[in-house]
């Protein structure tokens, strides 16, 4: 709780952001506020291998700019543990964007979050391992027709999806 990126300081990103010779980058965010910093370097962004948001209370939506995404080319695993006011995670496209998202990331763990829909893993379409857990209002992975629909178009969803682990979801 004391580390750098506490209470809402930015002081190691923005160390990290200057470095010349950074390439991999584990994460653990716990505010907004760095979160927020990363989606706004690109250089962290393509840096980062895996990313752990733990006991982000203040974070209630998090919308990924379409571009961000596509930059997170080294993402790997994403884990969600204890945000409990979150509730929307979204993809921001444009007409123009096709369907590539997060090519590299075969990992997601969520878990204790109030999401109430997975829509944006249609964005991972190397998704190897999901674990969802504890989501209380969780009542469909994937439930926007209109999203599964288009992206049926240009890619299948799940293709490589070999564990699943769903508990605590009374949803």
């Amino acid at each position: 709780d004391n580390n750098a990126l506490s209470n809402g300081k930015e002081f190691l990103l923005q160390k990290l952001e200057m470095s010349e010779n950074l390439q991999d980058l584990s994460l653990i965010l716990t505010t907004l506020e760095s979160l927020t910093k990363l989606m706004s370097s690109e250089k962290l962004r393509r840096c980062t291998r895996n990313l752990y948001l733990k006991r982000c209370e203040n974070i209630t939506e998090v919308i990924i700019p379409y571009s961000c995404m596509k930059q997170m080319v080294n993402l790997e695993r994403l884990e969600i543990r204890n945000c409990r006011n979150l509730k929307f995670m979204t993809v921001q496209k444009s007409i123009n964007d096709y369907y590539t998202g997060f090519q590299n990331l075969h990992s997601v763990t969520i878990t204790d979050c109030s999401m109430i829909d997975m829509n944006w893993l249609v964005y991972v379409p190397n998704l190897e391992s999901l674990h969802l857990q504890g989501c209380k209002l969780l009542k469909n992975v994937l439930c926007d027709d209109e999203i599964v629909w288009d992206y049926e178009n240009y890619g299948k969803i799940f293709c490589k999806l070999r564990s699943v682990i769903l508990f605590d979801l009374p949803e």
